[in-house]
């Protein structure tokens, strides 16, 4: 599932293709949500923002509109320029298989992906959403109502983030819970994905198997502060991934610190795989709880 980082990423490329610009053709060719059968009324209203908010994405339109979007696991934006390269045959230009696009490799990638759930056009760029299972049209205050985004915690990569309110937050869900499940808890704190729970809590030197009841808060605001931290170096570097990673994906590989096999096993209600080293992490927890992946 794309993360915090991912989403700023994207709010970064639709914020220097959409922002002042008016959309001048507007279309949902597979849409699933009624909603977006109202995509047209955004033809000749001009954008006035693009945010991220966690793992959510709005996008601001004159007249009181924001299109809702979470992208889920499979879901994608792409920005492409508008007029052709030169090199583009007049074949490529009007194959209608291509989604729009212009160029080679965009035909496979719209072959790959399939229709589009949206597609938007100003005088320069063209604006796709592949995939993406969340896809709303709604009015400002609709917005703000929105279950999903009214009971979201604190942006980790906002600009006013708090780590100290954030580790309250964190420190109020059930204390059974485990501080790795707990980070993807994001009624707590937003933004934080499977990646960079296993990466943060590598980086912190926290074992990601202690209770929220046996952690202490300043634990907790470091913990948070080290995520914030790796998350917006991925951002600066355009990157939606720990280069190198030093756990997440490397399981049975040695840790890069202190040689120990890295370990890999699902955790919580989602099952996701968490990573880290038993070593350099203290692990604490009892070592014939579940299996190792």
């Amino acid at each position: 599932m794309p993360e915090g980082d991912t989403i700023h990423l994207a709010a970064q490329r639709l914020r220097r293709a959409l922002c002042g610009e008016r959309i001048v053709q507007a279309s949902a060719p597979a849409a699933r949500l009624p909603s977006l059968l109202r995509i047209g009324s955004l033809v000749g209203r001009r954008c006035l923002d693009v945010k991220a908010r966690g793992k959510h994405l709005l996008i601001e339109f004159e007249g009181d509109v924001l299109l809702h979007s979470h992208l889920r696991m499979s879901g994608r934006w792409v920005v492409r320029p508008r007029t052709p390269p030169p090199d583009v045959t007049e074949s490529d230009r009007a194959d209608p298989a291509a989604g729009a696009k212009t160029t080679t490799a965009a035909r496979r990638h719209a072959t790959r992906r399939g229709q589009p759930w949206l597609h938007l056009v100003t005088e320069r760029h063209e604006v796709f959403q592949y995939g993406g299972p969340l896809l709303e049209l709604r009015t400002r205050a609709a917005t703000r109502l929105e279950p999903l985004l009214a009971g979201l915690g604190p942006d980790l990569l906002a600009a006013d983030f708090d780590a100290q309110a954030a580790a309250i937050r964190l420190r109020a869900l059930d204390a059974r819970l485990t501080i790795a499940d707990a980070l993807l808890e994001q009624r707590a704190v937003s933004g934080i994905g499977n990646i960079w729970r296993s990466e943060a809590c590598f980086a912190a030197g926290i074992d990601p198997f202690r209770r929220l009841a046996d952690t202490e808060p300043e634990d907790l605001q470091r913990l948070l502060l080290t995520a914030r931290e790796l998350m917006l170096r991925a951002v600066a570097n355009g990157s939606t991934r720990p280069r190198p990673a030093n756990v997440y994906g490397r399981a049975h590989q040695p840790c890069r610190r202190c040689g120990t096999p890295i370990r890999a096993r699902r955790t919580g209600e989602q099952a996701r795989t968490l990573y880290w080293c038993p070593y350099c992490q203290g692990e604490t927890r009892d070592k014939g709880e579940g299996a190792d992946t």
